[in-house]
């Protein structure tokens, strides 16, 4: 059995999200052995919506929000 890792990912700019090499981000948890799910979001409503944020393993907000 295969678990999901799952990453909420917070930045400000669309522009950096879209510059993630997603490819090889799901790439390395594959070789963990590990299902990746990554979830970029640039709204902070979108944000907030996943709270209480218990289905994430891990997430990233961005140091400089505007």
């Amino acid at each position: 059995m295969r678990m999901t890792y799952s990453i909420l990912w917070f930045d400000d700019r669309r522009e950096y999200l879209d510059s993630i090499d997603q490819d090889a981000l799901e790439k390395t948890i594959s070789e963990w052995g590990f299902v990746p799910k990554l979830v970029l979001v640039d709204d902070p409503a979108e944000f907030i919506a996943h709270k209480p944020f218990k289905d994430f393993d891990l997430i990233v907000v961005d140091y400089n929000l505007g």
